[in-house]
């Protein structure tokens, strides 16, 4: 029998226009969030309120939840809702499948 050794592949270099490409994507994802920070500071929300607001917007959710969509730790998203219900635009409510489970929801305000 004899055995064939595999040799691992070499990893390529990005040519110069996907280099290019990559580029530009960063440069178009940059002006999305400068524009969206731009935007919720014109309703003096920070662009972490804003992202929850719309998140909210759809449907009430849990805490633990909202911190998987936004990527960062519940304790997180428990000051930007503390911040959100001092104002009137979120409020608390007890989810009825488990009322252990306190679920964040956008008020009409």
């Amino acid at each position: 029998m004899s055995s064939t050794q595999s040799t691992p592949a070499q990893t390529r270099r990005p040519d110069a226009l996907t280099l290019e490409v990559v580029e530009l994507i960063g440069d178009v994802v940059a002006r999305f969030y400068a524009d969206y920070e731009e935007a919720a500071g014109e309703h003096t929300l920070t662009g972490a309120q804003a992202r929850l607001l719309s998140l909210l917007s759809l449907e009430p959710l849990p805490m633990r939840k909202l911190a998987q969509k936004l990527k960062c730790e519940p304790s997180n998203v428990t000051g930007i809702v503390d911040r959100l219900e001092a104002r009137g635009l979120v409020e608390r409510r007890p989810d009825p499948t488990d009322r252990r489970v306190k679920l964040a929801a956008a008020t009409d305000e």
